[in-house]
């Protein structure tokens, strides 16, 4: 196995190297054509791991095994942090789906940023497998009974994970679970065929998908954009992104935000030192932060900010960057392909709104152990506002006022 890996290496580096450019092509073109025929008629299966992220699939072990290797009081204090930042603590379900998300394009050098940013542009199943993992050991769940957040026995963590290219919800395979939870993960099933046909049906006459086409239609259509080598929009990802949303999922339930809010689950009764806030303001919001500017500089000044036509990107080293054209500096941000649609532009350039269902004091409490988002909104690059008795209020030079909605 040492040789063949290494075998794989030297080949990767000649196919990289300068001269290949003349000399691989001349030399083995005709043993690609049949792949080449292939990619012309893309696939209508699902897009498997290894598909969908290949670099962090060739890791899987490392990163599963260092998990495995934190002590238990470890994972209790940082379950302790997350279960309630999700919403959990007080009661749980019987079964909770543990989602991640991932994303899958063939020949997309920018594939990376229809992955899940939290992840560091990659897929979110090693996360969920492990965070699943984590919360079925018995002292695991000691621990947690321990510090306040009992977990009932029958009580099970499914790992899974969104296709969100294709809107597929998948039950992830794991070890640890017994053969009655595989059986719940299964009888799961109808009902997420309901969540993705309906969360399709929503791009049926548009997204270069043809109206009129029913769910099976769809489905392999979405798969093929995600398969095809020629494919230069494979899916939206987060463009369009405007709102940042932390309050009870029932403020927001009723609402249509058409896909351009982030929202996080967040009580404030239940966080009277705004210990939960901070850390909120600390981690999901400064990610949507970083993605909303992305997207914003990429619109705004696509020269400088974006990356050009992704039909002239060559890729530098593997995995440096990319040129637009043979030359040239290295381009940043997102191509024109990720947030314009030939026609339109298909994000509108907002800095980020943030809106915070909580009291004054607790808000100001949290931006004080957060000076530098608290800096993000006293500059402006972030709009916060927060949920009140009388309505929505906007932070404005250096004071609550009513919103003018």
């Amino acid at each position: 196995m040492p040789s063949e890996g290494k075998g794989l290496a030297e080949w990767g580096q000649f196919q990289r190297a300068p001269l290949s450019s003349f000399t691989l092509v001349e030399s083995t073109g005709l043993v690609k054509a049949g792949k080449l025929l292939r990619k012309v008629f893309p696939s209508k299966a699902r897009a498997s791991l290894a598909e969908v992220d290949p670099w962090l699939n060739d890791n899987d072990h490392a990163v599963i095994s260092a998990g495995r290797q934190l002590d238990t009081p470890a994972i209790v204090a940082a379950l302790s942090t997350i279960l309630p930042a999700m919403g959990l603590g007080k009661t749980f379900p019987r079964t909770v789906l543990l989602v991640g998300h991932a994303s899958h394009s063939s020949n997309n050098p920018q594939a990376s940023a229809l992955q899940c940013g939290a992840c560091g542009g990659h897929g979110g199943h090693l996360h969920v497998l492990l965070l699943s993992e984590w919360l079925q050991q018995a002292n695991v769940r000691s621990g947690l009974a321990a510090a306040g957040l009992p977990i009932p026995p029958d009580t099970v963590f499914l790992p899974s994970l969104h296709l969100t290219h294709s809107d597929e919800l998948h039950v992830l395979q794991s070890p640890v679970l017994t053969a009655p939870q595989r059986q719940r993960a299964q009888e799961l099933r109808p009902l997420l065929d309901q969540v993705e046909a309906a969360a399709r049906a929503r791009r049926a006459g548009k997204d270069g998908v043809p109206a009129g086409m029913n769910d099976a239609e769809l489905l392999a259509r979405l798969r093929q954009k995600g398969h095809h080598w020629a494919e230069t929009r494979p899916e939206w990802g987060l463009a369009n992104n405007a709102f940042f949303i932390a309050a009870p999922r029932a403020r927001t339930a009723a609402l249509d935000l058409h896909g351009r809010a982030f929202l996080h689950e967040y009580v404030w009764r239940q966080d009277p030192d705004a210990r939960r806030l901070t850390g909120i303001l600390a981690g999901p919001l400064m990610v949507a932060h970083w993605i909303n500017m992305q997207y914003f500089g990429s619109v705004v000044d696509t020269k400088r900010f974006g990356s050009g036509n992704k039909l002239l990107h060559n890729v530098v080293g593997g995995r440096i960057g990319v040129f637009e054209g043979n030359s040239g500096d290295l381009r940043i941000g997102l191509s024109r392909q990720s947030v314009h649609d030939g026609q339109h532009w298909r994000h509108q350039p907002l800095r980020l709104a943030v809106c915070l269902d909580a009291p004054a004091a607790l808000i100001a409490l949290a931006l004080s152990q957060q000076p530098e988002v608290a800096r993000l909104i006293g500059n402006g690059w972030l709009h916060l506002y927060r949920i009140a008795e009388g309505g929505v209020e906007q932070w404005h030079d250096g004071e609550w006022h009513v919103a003018a909605l």
